[in-house]
C-alpha cells in the first residue's frame, strides 16, 4: 500500500512540473488565466480543518502507512540498528507527504522518526548518527541543539560518512555549535568530495574557486568539482558549472552548454538557476531568443507560487513581452507577489494603483504599498515613497521624511534615489542645503545612466554649482539625457546647440531638440520652440503655429511664455483679440519678475481703464509691488481711475489711488490730483474725510479749495468732518480772512435746512419763508449755556444722550453749532493776541 501512496504522489508531482507545450500560437500563453477580482485571489483554497483529509486523497492515507511491511516491523521490534534507521526514514518521508497536504499529525511522525534515528545512532549506525544530527540542528522532531548536533556529525564523519563530513565542515566553517575553524572545514569538504558526495564536491569547489584558508585558489580544479557535482544532479552544482561555462571561469566559454545546465538547475527549483535560464531565453544566450518560452516558463513557476516569476510574468504581460499585452492580468500577478510580501511585488502593484494600470486608479492606496515595499528595504520603493512624501502625492506632504527615504534609496545605489536626494540637497528641502554634496549625488546617478541625474549633473557642470565648471562635459551629459528622451535634457541640449555652449552652434538641431522637449510637455521647451517658430530660428517661420506652444508654456507657469501669449491676446495676432485675458497673463508674468511683463501689464490696464473697462484690475494694479519704471504707470492709472464718471470706489481704493498721485510730492501731479479728488469727494456716497486729509497733507490748496472742502462736508450733512477740517486748519495756523466766518455761516444755513426737513418743533414755529426767525432760533440755541463736553482735547463736541433740545432743535445739531462758534471765537482771540 505504501508503494501505491508513493505512486500517487509521484503522479501528482509529475503533473505539477509538466512543461506546457510550446506549440501554441506566437504571443499566446497556454491555458486560461484566472479572471482578476480586486481584493481577492482566484482559485481560493478551501479552509483547512485539522484532522480532515481533502476528498481527492486516496483513502489508504488515512490508515497506518508504515506498519504494513511486516518484515520491516519485526526487525524494528527486534532492535536492529539498520531496521530502526530505515523505519525512521519511512516515517520521515510519510511525514513530509502529510505535511504537504496540511495534515497536522506529521509532527508526531517526525518525533517518532527522531526517536528511531537516535536508537539507531546510539547503536553506532553512522547514517543514523548523521540523520539524528540533522534533527538536532534544525529542530525536526526534537528541540534544536546545534552543539549536540555537531557531536553526532563528528561521530558519523569519523566513521567515513560523506554526508557527516560535509555537514560537520559546514558547522566548522560558520561556527554552528562549535568554534569556527575554516582550515578543518576545508579538509572535511575535501574528504566528502573524495567520496563523491555532490554537496561535498560543490563546497570543496567553492573553496578552490575563492582560495579559502590553507587552500590555494585553483579555478580549473574548482570547475571539475562543479561538473562532477552537476552530473550527480546537484542543483547548485549545475548552476555553478553553468556560470563558469558562461563566464569562462577555469574553462573555455561555452554559452550553449551553460544554458543546458542553467535549465537543469532551474528545473530543480534553484533560485539563481531560474533567473539565469530566463535571462538566457530573454537575451538569446546559448540558444535562440524565445520570449514566449520565457513567459511560459515564468507562468509555470508563477502558478506554483514563486514570487520572482510572478513579478516577471506581470512585467511580460504589462509590456507585452513575448505575450499579448494584458495589464489586468499583469496586476493580478503583481498582486499575488505583493500578498506574499515580495518587496518588488508590493512596489509594482503600487505603481499600477498610482497610474491606473489594469486597475482603478487609487493614489492613496498606492502610497501604502510603496511604504510596505520601502520598509522592507527595497531601494526603488524607498525612492518612490520618498518622492510621494516630498511632493505630497497621495499623502500629507512631509519633506523631512521624504528626504530620509530618498537618502536610504541613494545609499543602496538606486539611481533615481540618488537623483532625488541630490535634489533635496540642492534646494535644501527637508535637509540642510549643500550644493557640493548634491552635485556628487547627481554624478552618481548620471554615472548609472539615469536621464534625470544626467540632466541635473549637466546643470551643475555648466554653471559650476558645487563642482568645477566644465561646459564641454556638461553638454555630454545633456546629450546623453536627451538621447534617452528626457524632456529637460532635450531642452538643455537644444539651448547649448543654439548658443554654442560647449560645442559648435547648430540652430537647426537646436530647434529639433526644443520640439522634442516641447512635445513631451516641458514648459521651457515649449517656449523655446515657439520662439523658433515666431522668428524662424532653425525652422521655417510660422507665427500662427508658435501661438499654441506659447500658450502651453504659459499655462504651465513659464513667465516669458505668459508675456508672449499675452501680447498675442492683446493685439489679436493669429488669435481672437481679448485684452482682459491678456491682462491676466501679463500679470502672471509680472508677478514672476519679468520686466517686460510688468510694462505690458500696466500699459494694457491703463488703456482699458481709460476706456472705462476692467476697473477691478486697475484698482488691483495699484497694490502690486512697485519697481523701477512702474510708478509713472501707476500714477497714470490712478488719475484715469479717479477721473472715471459713474464709478463707485471704496475709501481704500481711493486711498491707494491717492498715494500714487502724490508719490514723492511730484508737483506735476498735485494740481491734477486735487481736481480729481474734489470731484470724487462730491460724487462718492461716503464720508470723504480720509480722502480730504490725504489731500490736505499732500496738496497746496487755495482759499477757495479749502472752502470747497468744507462745503462738501456740510452739503453731505457730515458736520463732524467739517469741524475736523476746521480743527485741522487751526492746528496748522491757517487763519485766512473769512474762513471761519464763512464756515460758521455755511454750517448755520445747512442746520436751518436740516431743521426744516426733519419736522422738529422748531420747524413748526417757523413756517417756510421765515428763514431769519429760524436762523435766530438756531443762533440762540448755539449761544445757550448748554454743557459741551470735550473729546480728549478736541474742540469737537460729543452730543449728550437726550431726545429734545433747545426750542425743539436736535441736541447733536446744537452741539455742532456750539463747536463751530467756539472755533470762530478761538480764532478771533488768537488774532488779537
Amino acid at each position: 500500500m505504501r508503494y501505491l501512496n508513493l505512486l500517487y504522489y509521484t503522479a501528482q508531482s509529475c503533473l505539477m512540473f509538466t512543461a506546457y507545450p510550446s506549440a501554441q500560437g506566437p504571443g499566446e500563453l497556454p491555458g486560461e488565466l484566472p479572471e482578476y477580482v480586486p481584493g481577492a485571489l482566484p482559485g481560493d483554497v478551501p479552509e483547512y480543518v485539522p484532522g480532515e483529509l481533502p476528498e481527492d486523497v486516496p483513502e489508504a492515507l488515512s490508515g497506518d502507512i508504515v506498519t504494513e511491511d511486516e518484515v520491516l516491523t519485526s526487525h524494528v521490534v527486534d532492535g536492529g540498528a539498520l531496521s530502526q534507521y530505515l523505519y525512521a526514514k519511512l516515517l520521515q518521508k510519510d511525514a513530509n507527504k502529510i505535511k504537504n497536504k496540511g495534515i497536522a499529525t506529521y509532527q508526531e511522525m517526525e518525533r517518532m522518526a527522531c526517536e528511531y534515528f537516535k536508537m539507531s545512532a546510539d547503536r553506532g549506525y553512522l547514517l543514523a548518527q548523521y540523520e539524528y544530527a540533522k534533527c538536532l540542528r534544525f529542530g525536526r522532531g526534537c528541540s534544536q541543539d546545534p552543539g549536540e548536533a555537531v557531536k553526532f556529525y563528528k561521530l558519523s564523519a569519523e566513521k567515513g560518512c560523506a554526508e557527516g563530513l560535509c555537514d560537520w565542515g559546514n558547522c566548522l566553517e560558520f561556527g554552528i555549535g562549535v568554534d569556527i575553524d575554516v582550515r578543518k572545514a576545508v579538509w572535511c569538504y575535501k574528504q566528502s568530495a573524495a567520496k563523491g558526495l555532490p554537496l561535498g564536491l560543490l563546497r570543496f569547489g567553492r573553496c578552490l574557486e575563492s582560495g579559502q584558508v590553507g587552500l590555494p585558489k585553483d579555478e580549473r580544479e574548482a570547475v571539475k568539482c562543479y561538473k562532477l557535482s552537476a552530473e550527480k544532479e546537484c542543483a547548485e552544482g549545475q548552476y555553478k558549472y553553468a556560470r563558469c561555462l558562461e563566464d569562462g571561469i577555469g574553462i573555455a566559454k561555452n554559452d550553449e552548454e551553460a544554458v543546458k545546465y542553467y535549465k537543469l538547475s532551474a528545473d530543480q527549483g534553484h533560485f539563481l538557476g531560474r533567473l539565469a535560464y530566463i535571462r538566457c531565453l530573454e537575451n538569446g544566450i546559448g540558444l535562440e531568443k524565445d520570449l514566449l518560452e520565457a513567459a511560459i516558463y515564468c507562468l509555470r513557476l508563477a502558478n506554483q507560487g514563486h514570487v520572482l516569476e510572478q513579478n516577471r510574468l506581470g512585467h511580460y504581460l504589462e509590456e507585452g513581452i513575448g505575450v499579448a499585452k494584458d495589464e489586468k492580468k499583469a496586476v493580478y500577478y503583481y498582486r499575488l507577489s505583493a500578498d506574499k510580501g515580495s518587496a518588488e511585488g508590493l512596489y509594482n502593484y503600487a505603481r499600477c494603483l498610482e497610474g491606473g494600470i489594469g486597475i482603478e486608479k487609487n493614489v492613496a492606496e498606492a502610497v501604502k504599498y510603496y511604504r510596505l515595499s520601502a520598509d522592507q528595504g527595497y531601494a526603488t520603493g524607498q525612492y518612490r515613497y520618498g518622492s510621494c512624501l516630498l511632493h505630497g502625492i497621495g499623502i500629507e506632504k512631509n519633506v523631512e521624511g521624504g528626504a530620509q527615504y530618498s537618502q536610504r534609496s541613494a545609499a543602496q545605489g538606486n539611481a533615481a534615489g540618488q537623483c532625488e536626494y541630490g535634489y533635496c540637497l540642492f534646494n535644501g528641502i527637508g535637509i540642510e542645503k549643500n550644493v557640493k554634496e548634491a552635485a556628487t549625488y547627481f554624478q552618481l546617478s548620471a554615472a548609472q545612466g539615469y536621464a534625470v541625474g544626467q540632466s541635473n549633473y549637466g546643470v551643475c557642470l555648466e554653471k559650476g554649482i558645487g563642482i568645477a565648471q566644465d561646459q564641454a562635459m556638461a553638454v555630454t551629459f545633456y546629450q546623453q539625457s536627451a538621447e534617452q528622451g528626457f524632456a529637460a535634457g532635450q531642452y538643455h541640449y537644444g539651448r547649448c546647440l543654439e548658443e554654442g555652449i560647449g560645442l559648435e552652434k547648430n540652430v537647426v538641431d537646436a530647434a529639433k531638440y526644443y520640439k522634442l522637449s516641447a512635445d513631451q510637455g516641458n514648459a521651457e521647451g515649449q517656449y523655446e520652440y515657439g520662439r523658433c517658430l515666431k522668428h524662424g530660428i532653425g525652422v521655417e517661420k510660422n507665427e500662427k503655429e508658435a501661438i499654441p506652444y506659447y500658450r502651453l508654456s504659459a499655462d504651465q507657469g513659464h513667465a516669458a511664455g505668459q508675456c508672449e501669449y499675452g501680447c498675442y491676446l492683446e493685439y489679436g495676432i493669429g488669435i481672437e483679440k481679448n485684452e482682459e485675458e491678456a491682462v491676466k497673463y501679463y500679470r502672471l508674468s509680472a508677478d514672476q519678475g519679468i520686466s517686460r511683463g510688468r510694462s505690458r501689464y500696466y500699459s494694457c490696464v491703463l488703456r482699458l481703464i481709460k476706456e472705462g473697462r476692467n476697473v477691478e484690475e486697475a484698482v488691483t494694479s495699484l497694490g502690486i509691488g512697485a519697481s523701477t519704471g512702474d510708478e509713472s504707470y501707476k500714477r497714470d492709472i490712478a488719475i484715469a481711475l479717479l477721473s472715471l464718471p459713474n464709478v463707485q470706489l471704496g475709501p481704500q481704493d481711493i486711498r491707494a489711488a491717492t498715494v500714487q498721485l502724490f508719490y514723492k510730492n511730484d508737483p506735476r501731479y498735485i494740481r491734477n490730483a486735487t481736481t480729481n479728488l474734489l470731484r470724487i469727494a462730491v460724487r462718492q456716497d461716503y464720508s470723504p474725510l480720509p480722502l480730504l486729509l490725504i489731500l490736505l497733507d499732500h496738496g497746496d490748496l487755495t482759499h477757495e479749495e479749502r472752502m470747497n472742502l468744507l462745503a462738501i462736508c456740510v452739503s453731505r450733512g457730515d458736520y463732524r468732518s467739517a469741524l475736523e477740517l476746521l480743527e485741522y486748519f487751526v492746528g496748522r495756523n491757517i487763519y485766512e480772512e473769512g474762513l471761519f466766518d464763512c464756515a460758521y455761516n455755511v454750517i448755520l444755513k445747512q442746520v436751518i435746512t436740516a431743521v426744516r426737513s426733519t419736522g422738529d418743533a422748531a420747524a413748526a414755529q417757523y413756517p417756510e419763508g421765515q428763514a431769519q426767525d429760524a436762523e435766530d432760533a438756531a443762533a440762540q440755541a448755539a449761544e445757550s449755556d448748554a454743557v459741551v463736553p470735550a473729546r480728549s482735547g478736541s474742540v469737537i463736541a460729543q452730543p449728550p444722550v437726550r431726545s429734545t433740545g433747545i426750542n425743539g432743535i436736535r441736541p447733536d445739531i446744537i452741539l455742532l453749532l456750539k463747536s463751530a462758534k467756539m472755533l470762530k471765537n478761538r480764532h478771533k482771540t488768537e488774532l488779537v493776541q
